[in-house]
């Protein structure tokens, strides 16, 4: 009878850890649910967001937003009164490679480069040219901390043999009276 009993100690014991172990796997199993869910939702936000931000992020988006930005500006008037530029030029003498960074200089806030700065070589690109928009003239133009002389609305500057010929310039808005 003793045995019996043990036995059944035996069987209840195993019976209860049994159920323990099978409200533990559940219990996890239900809060990897939980988190499974709850990182679904996240994912599916996240990619809803990243997907938006790759958008805007793609060079030909952005292109074109900031360009419906300036035509917008433009349609509004809301034309910056002023408005500065670093043009870089890479490579040297005989490089036609350019980076054009244009901002305005009364709030923040960058505009499209190919849009507000015009520029030009000579025929064997040792000579960079730059100008401000038809709207605008230059009020100032330097490079290596020197300014340089302004010749009808443009400056120009020598490229000399280096990775980098930087030229800064400032443009205003022209006026009604001049």
């Amino acid at each position: 009878m003793l045995k019996k009993i043990k036995n059944t100690h035996k069987i209840l014991l195993e019976i209860v850890i049994l159920i323990l172990i099978i409200l533990i796997l559940s219990f996890f199993l239900i809060q990897k649910n939980k988190e499974l869910t709850f990182s679904k939702k996240i994912n599916d936000s996240n990619t809803k967001l990243l997907d938006k931000i790759i958008k805007i992020n793609k060079s030909d988006d952005w292109d074109l937003k900031v360009k419906n930005l300036n035509l917008i500006a433009e349609k509004k008037q809301i034309l910056p009164e002023k408005y500065g530029a670093e043009i870089i030029q890479i490579g040297g003498p005989g490089s036609h490679y350019i980076s054009k960074r244009v901002y305005q200089l009364n709030e923040h806030g960058y505009l499209m480069g190919e849009d507000w700065i015009d520029h030009s070589f000579n025929s064997i690109y040792d000579l960079l040219h730059v100008s401000c928009r038809t709207e605008y003239k230059m009020v100032k133009c330097y490079t290596d901390g020197k300014e340089i002389i302004l010749h009808e609305n443009e400056c120009s500057m020598g490229i000399k043999y280096q990775i980098q010929n930087k030229i800064n310039i400032v443009c205003e808005k022209i006026t009604e009276n001049e």
